[in-house]
């Protein structure tokens, strides 16, 4: 999880100028689409179910945290598949 992580945060953009590209219906591309949807959400039960289902460490304000720093992620490239 920690690539996808990686992964998503070289990809993602808070500027509402660049576009957006379809995320992949893969396990990874799930997993990254529903870790974008939670932080996006800034939604504590949102987030709090990304957490459960898989099984992070982390807490909430973590990705609160995000969402103050960077607002609105969204996937710009998808390298490989």
């Amino acid at each position: 999880m920690k690539t996808i992580v990686a992964v998503v945060t070289a990809l993602v953009c808070a500027s509402a100028a660049a576009k957006a590209v379809d995320v992949p219906h893969t396990a990874a591309g799930n997993a990254m689409s529903t870790y974008i949807a939670a932080i996006n959400s800034a939604d504590t039960a949102k987030i709090l179910a990304f957490i459960h289902k898989y099984h992070r460490k982390s807490k909430p304000p973590d990705y609160l945290d995000l969402h103050k720093m960077f607002g609105d992620l969204s996937v710009l490239k998808i390298e490989t598949s």
